[in-house]
């Protein structure tokens, strides 16, 4: 999980130092290593849908039991709705992007020995003055 601002300082008159940072830009970002060679998961890496192969046998379209990702020029970006959960110390966390796009997709690596992995990077889209929110069930109102 990454969340970044950008901001421009605001000097004063007479001063060194900034009286105030303006927001520039805002950026909330999960990435994340999926093993599993789903139709979901293939789907958002390549960034297009399975296609069943169909032959001609007779004149009638006849399918082969083979099916085709068709990687466009000019791929169409979908929009997802993403939640992360994980667990620390016996406490549940979820992030999540009302809407993101995935933005990165990492390089995979054939190897016998290994998983395929599908590295990618969702970025969060604004969502009403929204990038997301985290949940937690651990305590917050406690002080260290």
């Amino acid at each position: 999980m990454t969340p970044t601002i950008t901001t421009t300082p605001l000097p004063a008159w007479q001063s060194a130092a900034p009286v105030l940072y303006n927001v520039d830009s805002a950026a909330f970002q999960l990435q994340a290593t999926l093993l599993e060679a789903s139709k979901l998961v293939t789907e958002s890496f390549f960034g297009t849908e399975w296609e069943e192969v169909m032959e001609d046998v007779s004149g009638t379209p006849t399918p082969t039991g083979e099916y085709r990702l068709n990687l466009s020029s000019l791929p169409d970006l979908k929009e997802f709705a993403l939640v992360c959960d994980w667990n620390y110390k016996g406490n549940l966390w979820r992030a999540v992007l009302q809407r993101s796009m995935v933005s990165e997709r990492g390089a995979i690596t054939l190897q016998r020995t290994q998983a395929q992995n599908f590295q990618l990077t969702w970025d969060a889209m604004d969502a009403s003055g929204s990038l997301g929110y985290v949940l937690t069930s651990e305590d917050m109102s406690v002080t260290p």
